[in-house]
């Protein structure tokens, strides 16, 4: 977690840590003999004061974003670090985000 930091921020570090996975080149181990270790990471943020503002309703997030990750081919960051700043009004992930207040 990091406290304090903007989603960019989280994007980039999260990033970070998806290449020095895969950058290790590890190969799976047993039932899995095929390719290599990757990494996909769901990213979220909420600022103080947003509608549902918990720890619980941050982890919901961070799951639906990893497995939105996992569902567009693994091994990414998501939402995208690379076009998360071409679409600053990205909308909320999830269902429930959309849930008014």
């Amino acid at each position: 977690m990091l406290n304090r930091a903007p989603l960019e921020q989280a994007l980039a570090a999260a990033e970070r840590v998806r290449e020095a996975i895969e950058a290790l080149n590890l190969p799976h181990e047993a039932p899995i003999t095929h390719g290599r270790v990757t990494a996909s990471i769901g990213v979220a943020t909420l600022l103080p004061g947003e509608c549902q503002t918990s720890a619980e309703r941050l982890i919901a997030l961070a799951d639906e974003a990893l497995y939105q990750a996992k569902n567009r081919g693994r091994n990414r960051v998501w939402p995208d670090p690379a076009t998360h700043a071409a679409q600053p009004s990205a909308p909320p992930l999830g269902p429930e985000a959309a849930a008014p207040c």
